[in-house]
């Protein structure tokens, strides 16, 4: 059963990333109008099952007002799953994660910051020069296709994607936060 999981998710990843190399050039035929914080909130739900597997403390940090973007929902929501799905297995049981909405605080940049946080032992220097590589891993149970496949399906959005290890004061573990700038 693990064998046939595994090999479901990178058959899964695969078509996900040919999905987004053949979206580039139609990003506007199926742009739709979405709420970010419940994006993320379907996202924290539909993964619940692991976070409780794992007995992890997850929270959600956005603001109660609506936060509007207009794109393709289904690329945001494959990166968000991918990026919480790392999260939950390089994070030690009953430790903490989440993801945390924001407006861009970046003058030069009109957009949403959506970060998705760990509290595991970070990344190291030989993985973080490599990240978006195809097939190199952080030492998961993935084929190292999930960050590469993320990075694209974020560069098809017009946004970026940055990985680094977690810069607040005692702590640890990785954020990832995607930019997606207005439209």
């Amino acid at each position: 059963a693990d064998t046939t999981g595994r090999t479901s998710r990178v058959v899964h990843q695969l078509l996900m990333w040919n999905r987004a190399q053949s979206d580039h050039g139609d990003l506007v035929q199926v742009a739709e109008d979405v709420e970010l914080r419940s994006l993320m909130q379907d996202v924290a739900v539909e993964l619940s099952p692991l976070l409780a597997r794992r007995q992890l403390d997850f929270s959600l940090d956005a603001p109660d007002a609506a936060a509007n973007w207009h794109g393709q929902r289904w690329m945001v929501e494959e990166i968000l799953k991918n990026l919480l799905t790392n999260a939950i297995q390089h994070t030690p049981d009953k430790s903490e994660l989440g993801m945390r909405l924001r407006e861009s605080l970046d003058a030069a940049r009109s957009g949403w910051e959506l970060e998705v946080w760990d509290s595991g032992a970070g990344l190291s220097r030989a993985v973080a020069d490599r990240l978006f590589e195809p097939f190199i891993t952080g030492g998961g149970k993935g084929a190292g296709l999930g960050l590469a496949i993320c990075r694209d399906l974020a560069l098809a959005l017009g946004g970026e994607l940055s990985v680094r290890n977690r810069a607040e004061e005692s702590a640890t573990g990785v954020s990832a936060v995607l930019f997606l700038p207005r439209k």
